[in-house]
């Protein structure tokens, strides 16, 4: 004779299926994970152009001649690459965030953890505003 299942059993709720999450949430996931890596792309493109600049300082004394686009770093060489590293590290933040929504998007799961890496890629852009433009 089989097992009957005992009365005092719990239902199990709807979150132990693997669904965690629902499909508007999953592809939001996505699209904010795109975002947040287009931006984090275009910081670190410009955090890179200005490492490749000679500063203002070193120009106006004769050390450095302005390049021919007439631009130049108005801020040291250490805050270029103090905000060059910071701009490196939101785009890591940021790729890892995008891979992360891609299993968010298929599992359901690990949502808490998508948040937090987006959060940490917004500080380090950020970060790396306030250090180059600052």
């Amino acid at each position: 004779m089989a097992p009957l299942a005992s009365k005092d059993q719990t239902t199990a709720d709807a979150r132990s299926d693997g669904a965690g999450v629902s499909v508007p949430l999953r592809i939001l996931a996505i699209l904010l994970a795109l975002v947040i890596a287009f931006v984090a792309g275009a910081i670190i493109a410009g955090a890179s152009d200005n490492t490749s600049l000679p500063t203002c300082h070193d120009v106006n004394h004769g050390q450095a001649t302005l390049p021919s686009s007439g631009n130049c770093f108005d801020g040291s060489s250490r805050r270029a690459d103090a905000g060059l590293g910071f701009a490196i590290a939101g785009g890591i933040s940021a790729a890892a965030a995008l891979v992360l929504s891609i299993m968010l998007a298929a599992t359901g799961r690990r949502g808490r953890l998508f948040l937090i890496l987006c959060a940490v890629a917004l500080v380090f852009v950020g970060l790396e505003i306030a250090v180059i433009r600052i």
